[in-house]
């Protein structure tokens, strides 16, 4: 998983990126999600875009987005996808076994994303 740069940057040549984000409309108490799927040439292949009837905060909105990414690229068959969040506190959580997650919602999803989705050694 990579952190957003400002200028898109394509994968390589066999990959596909996956760019994800979140979006809150407190009014309405909905929280929507979004990503979109290009090729190494920038080409178009898909996109999708959810809501949840929910209150979220920023980091909950982006661990959710990035599961709904990986939920819709698994459901599509692809399996060499490099997926680009735009929140750097995410992948800092991700990346760091001992990074601080502040409630249980939250480290339920960067738990479950991490064991079901990152490559290890185990």
């Amino acid at each position: 998983m990579q952190g957003n740069n400002s200028v898109w940057e394509k994968p390589s040549e066999t990959w596909l990126k996956c760019n994800m984000d979140v979006a809150f409309h407190d009014r309405n108490h909905i929280t929507s999600f979004a990503c979109c799927v290009r090729d190494s040439r920038g080409k178009f292949i898909r996109a999708q875009r959810k809501w949840q009837q929910a209150n979220m905060t920023v980091l909950e909105g982006e661990a959710v987005a990035l599961l709904e990414a990986l939920h819709f690229a698994d459901a599509n068959r692809r399996d060499r996808v490099v997926l680009e969040t735009d929140s750097s506190t995410l992948v800092q959580a991700l990346s760091f076994p001992g990074y601080d997650v502040w409630n249980s919602t939250l480290l339920f999803l960067v738990l479950f994303i991490s064991y079901f989705y990152i490559p290890t050694s185990r």
